[in-house]
């Protein structure tokens, strides 16, 4: 098995979010956009402390934390880190059980906030991340 690409996940679970919300799909669009939040989350802490042990979780919380550290101190932390991106992804109540649940589960308004929380996400942090030569593609 190929190893973890956290990158590109991250831009394709936010491309997918949004193209599945444009069609009517609206759970599916949620689950993918806590998953680019998810993934970006990896991204920052493995391109800002590649010494830390991976993260193999799906706890925003504690990779919002495990990101934080990582970047402290490297980087204009409002420009990079994604608080109120990851804030909004966690008070909706992402959790990688959405994958599972039935049509219509998760309200519209959630659905509406997780997808652009994840949107600027990827255009605020994962894009300051490459602009910052950290990551890179």
């Amino acid at each position: 098995m190929a190893s973890e690409d956290y990158f590109a996940a991250t831009v394709r679970h936010a491309d997918d979010a949004g193209w599945l919300l444009s069609e009517g799909r609206p759970d599916n669009a949620a689950y993918l956009a806590g998953y680019t939040v998810e993934c970006g989350l990896k991204v920052l802490i493995e391109a800002y402390a590649p010494e830390l042990k991976k993260p193999w979780i799906h706890d925003l919380d504690k990779l919002e934390l495990l990101a934080l550290v990582a970047t402290v101190g490297h980087v204009d932390v409002d420009r990079i880190f994604p608080s109120m991106e990851v804030a909004q992804v966690r008070d909706a109540g992402w959790d990688v059980s959405w994958r599972y649940v039935a049509d219509g589960t998760v309200p519209e308004p959630d659905v509406e906030v997780v997808v652009r929380a994840a949107e600027r996400f990827v255009a605020k942090t994962i894009c300051g991340a490459v602009l910052d030569g950290r990551v890179t593609l």
